[in-house]
């Protein structure tokens, strides 16, 4: 399930009406049939600027596919942004992004943990890599 699709183009003029995160929610509320938190739809505003802010690299094509909040089948796991398009040889390649809202983070001696402040504490949190 996709709740936000759409090209680069049309995903930073999104970002640029300075109103991205209502309509990510707006389309989330749609697609999943609830709502969410209010720092959910906070790391939207704030993510999407950066994820804007690098997408202006002309080498990216306009027409690449934007995907946010792309809901794993048979799960609850949800990819936080994806970017697809194909390359000269028409063969499509998709980048998955998982965003983070953390200032810092430090590498644990666990698999996929890491140590960073999140919950009013430092926390050990799962950083799966897909």
């Amino acid at each position: 399930m996709i709740v936000y699709q759409n090209t680069k183009n049309a995903f930073i003029d999104d970002v640029v009406s300075n109103n991205i995160e209502n309509i990510i929610h707006e389309y989330f509320q749609n697609t999943i049939g609830y709502s969410t938190s209010n720092s959910e739809i906070n790391s939207w505003r704030n993510s999407m600027q950066y994820m804007s802010n690098i997408l202006l690299d002309p080498d990216i094509p306009n027409d690449s596919g934007v995907v946010i909040e792309y809901q794993i089948q048979q799960t609850s796991k949800r990819i936080d942004f994806i970017l697809t398009g194909e390359n000269e040889n028409k063969v499509s390649h998709a980048i998955l992004i998982e965003l983070k809202q953390w200032s810092e983070a430090k590498i644990s001696d666990k698999d996929g943990i890491v140590s960073t402040f999140v919950g009013k504490r430092v926390r050990e949190v799962s950083h799966p890599s897909y």
